[in-house]
């Protein structure tokens, strides 16, 4: 019933190809969805917020303001969904500047963080190393993340959040 289009395309290691190309599969995505059920709940793909493509959901918005179809169709989203890693605070600026998107082209849209986290580097069978690293919390730090992360996200305007993962996942840890 729900359907995520694509995950971060505005990171090249998910998406290389041109933003009209992302906002042509947005686009079909939720013309095929809504065709075979109406119902369905579209969501723009989960943005990274890759500082280098800052502005990506603004710009596929602003692709869509020559497409006579976008403004009947919800800029071909129902829910706008955004990531926010390692740092609290960056879940309400995240949150903070998809408001201020949607506020620009007269869209009132639900916001998900649907992904959020910071990975625990003291947490067995995981690696027990980089005590130091901003991107690497203690499991008591990464508690004290989901608390600040989901009021940050609440406070600028998040209606659905999202938690991503509760075990170092960096890819290393004994299977």
């Amino acid at each position: 019933t729900h359907w995520e289009m694509w995950n971060e395309p505005d990171l090249n290691i998910f998406w290389d190809a041109p933003l009209a190309d992302y906002a042509r599969l947005l686009k079909v995505g939720y013309l095929v969805a809504k065709q075979a059920d109406p119902d369905a709940v579209v969501l723009f793909a989960g943005m990274a917020n890759n500082f280098a493509k800052i502005t990506y959901y603004r710009d596929v918005l602003a692709h869509f303001s020559n497409d006579p179809m976008a403004a009947a169709n919800g800029y071909y989203h129902d829910v706008f969904a955004t990531h926010s890693y390692f740092h609290a605070w960056k879940s309400w600026f995240h949150v903070y500047r998809a408001v201020g998107v949607m506020r620009d082209y007269g869209l009132d849209k639900p916001i998900w963080l649907n992904e959020s986290g910071v990975p625990a580097w003291d947490d067995y069978p995981g690696p027990v190393w980089d005590p130091y690293s901003a991107l690497r919390a203690t499991t008591a730090e990464q508690a004290d993340y989901v608390i600040q992360s989901a009021f940050y996200a609440l406070y600028a305007g998040a209606d659905a959040i999202f938690h991503f993962q509760l075990y170092d996942g960096c890819g290393n840890q004994p299977a």
